[in-house]
């Protein structure tokens, strides 16, 4: 963002620019996503200043936002793993975790609403200085295309090299202060700053001075013996380099534990041998932190490799590590056991976005995890093998069966299939003995659309009961606890209740969602049983269910409408 810089000003009046508005439909997400560029222009020296805005409808991404934000630039990517998750929620360490809320007056209801990000500010550097950066971020928020309850976000990286880290900071911390002066207020320790619309919003009743600082402001690291610089580039792109100090030893000899861990999996050492002859050399190489405050164990995790934390953590009590497992005076902000599960939820968002699948998390991260919370003290009142078993595909609630399928989700998916066996009951179609079903019947009768086209012809009243019959027994299974509630085999009856069940959630029309958020005329819960049921992380895996219950993504599934359109107008042809 260039704003800043100490170059000669033009005098001129501020109130005699004109602001215009340019607003275009992203061309690749045009339903999601919108760019907003404001321009200010002088009446003597036409253009000189513009910022450059994204707005995201994230109800448009229906459960692709990470990949959509993917597919715009590396900013954007960058913004949306580190601040949401694939369905554009809020993290919740940045909302529930003490340390990693920062200041505490960001929470919930950044999860709905637009956002806008600022992309890009340019200022002529002939006016810099004179409140025209102010006056883009001020006309904008004011604008119609900032709704009472969106958020502007921006993060305020400096897009030149700086080797001076002196020199580095002070421009790092100007360009802050400028979007806080905005009225912007830090996300959690992120470097991503937001401003709300609502004057009474928490965050316009926090001073400057006040707010939360970053990570990287907090971490106790010694410049002097190394930093990491991340710049971006002028593509978009994000580069990270190492700058050490001439006279200092080879960083692997220095801090050989550290190379021993980072190698461990890619030349498959005797990692424990390694790090018990470390130790026995030279205690304190064990606890050493590099230029990053990252220590042996925090590496350990942050790599998954269950052989290191192990090999650490069985070292004896006076080697101190213990202490370790708590600290977060690095350049993340993390203890091992967040960085740990931070890079498990990194893996899954890649699998899920760039290849389209994931199968689980890895047994050995998953081990890691549940090894540093039994030596930080915690209680886990389940074997090794049972806890990977039921963390396996993300549930956090304790309750999933096999893992993966929610009490909430188990329910949704019930009711669904029962009331929509009875709704079929009501609608069905009028048969003609020998002929069949009309395309208007089929794709205007509940649940016929899931039935691939070359099953139309062999549609009757007894098959029609059938399966209906088989949409009523997927809810009675369901009701069923345990094992013993999973449908199946994979059919198109159980395509039908996935995918009515979803295109009612969020990522629908969020008919079912919005009922149980309603209330008796008592103030009562509408459907207190699911009220009672607890929150889980995969209350709203859909594609998880589909494919553990065997409706493989590969194949053709329903609704088949739009096939059977095509095929129609082509025998029209």
């Amino acid at each position: 963002m260039s704003l800043l810089g100490s170059i000669r000003v033009q005098p001129f009046a501020i109130d005699h620019c004109t602001v215009n508005f340019q607003v275009d439909d992203d061309c690749e997400h045009p339903g999601a996503l919108k760019n907003i560029d404001v321009e200010v222009r002088h009446p003597e020296h036409g253009q000189i200043a513009l910022l450059s805005s994204l707005k995201i409808d994230r109800s448009k991404c229906f459960g692709q936002f990470l990949q959509i934000m993917d597919d715009h630039s590396q900013e954007l990517h960058e913004f949306s793993v580190k601040l949401f998750n694939k369905y554009g929620k809020l993290k919740p360490d940045h909302v529930d975790h003490e340390y990693h809320k920062g200041s505490g007056c960001w929470g919930r209801e950044l999860d709905d609403g637009m956002l806008i990000y600022v992309v890009d500010v340019e200022v002529n550097p002939s006016f810099r200085n004179k409140g025209v950066g102010s006056l883009m971020l001020k006309k904008l928020l004011e604008s119609p295309y900032v709704g009472e309850h969106d958020y502007i976000i921006a993060w305020p990286a400096l897009t030149e090299s700086i080797k001076d880290r002196k020199v580095w900071n002070a421009k790092k911390a100007e360009l802050v202060n400028f979007f806080r002066k905005n009225n912007f207020r830090r996300i959690g320790r992120t470097e991503f700053f937001a401003c709300a619309k609502d004057p009474e919003h928490p965050s316009r009743h926090l001073a400057a001075s006040q707010d939360a600082e970053g990570h990287l402001q907090l971490a106790d690291i010694d410049p002097d013996r190394g930093v990491r610089v991340m710049e971006m580039l002028p593509g978009g792109q994000f580069n990270m380099r190492y700058e050490r100090p001439p006279g200092l030893p080879p960083h692997e000899v220095e801090f050989a534990v550290h190379h021993a861990i980072a190698d461990d999996k890619r030349k498959h050492i005797d990692i424990a041998a390694k790090i018990r002859d470390a130790y026995a050399a030279d205690p304190t190489s064990v606890r050493k932190r590099d230029e990053d405050g990252v220590t042996p164990l925090y590496l350990a995790a942050g790599l998954m490799d269950l052989g290191a934390v192990r090999a650490l953590l069985s070292l004896p009590p006076e080697s101190g590590i213990i202490e370790d497992l708590t600290r977060r005076d690095n350049a993340d902000g993390m203890t091992p056991l967040e960085v740990c599960e931070r890079q498990m939820v990194s893996t899954r968002e890649f699998s899920e976005t760039m290849l389209g699948v994931w199968g689980g998390y890895d047994d050995d991260s998953l081990r890691v995890t549940v090894l540093l919370k039994r030596a930080a003290g915690e209680d886990i009142p389940v074997t090794d093998d049972e806890y990977v078993k039921a963390r396996k595909y993300g549930c956090t609630c304790g309750q999933c069966t096999g893992g993966w399928l929610s009490p909430r989700m188990r329910y949704r998916l019930m009711t669904e299939a029962s009331v929509y066996s009875d709704v079929m009951g009501d609608s069905e179609p009028v048969f003609i003995p020998g002929q069949p079903l009309t395309l208007d019947q089929i794709i205007s009768t509940v649940a016929l659309d899931h039935l691939p086209p070359l099953l139309w012809d062999i549609i009757n009243r007894t098959f029609f009961n059938e399966y209906r019959l088989v949409i009523h027994t997927i809810a009675e299974v369901l009701d069923k606890p345990g094992d013993a509630g999973i449908p199946t085999p994979d059919n198109y009856a159980l395509d039908y209740v996935t995918h009515l069940a979803k295109e009612q959630s969020p990522f629908g029309d969020n008919e079912w969602d919005s009922q149980q958020e309603e209330t008796n005329p008592d103030g009562s819960p509408f459907d207190p049983l699911y009220t009672a049921m607890p929150v889980c992380a995969n209350d709203l895996e859909f594609d998880t269910v589909r494919k553990k219950l065997g409706l493989s993504p590969e194949e053709q599934w329903g609704p088949y409408d739009d096939l059977a359109t095509y095929d129609e107008e082509d025998e029209d042809m």
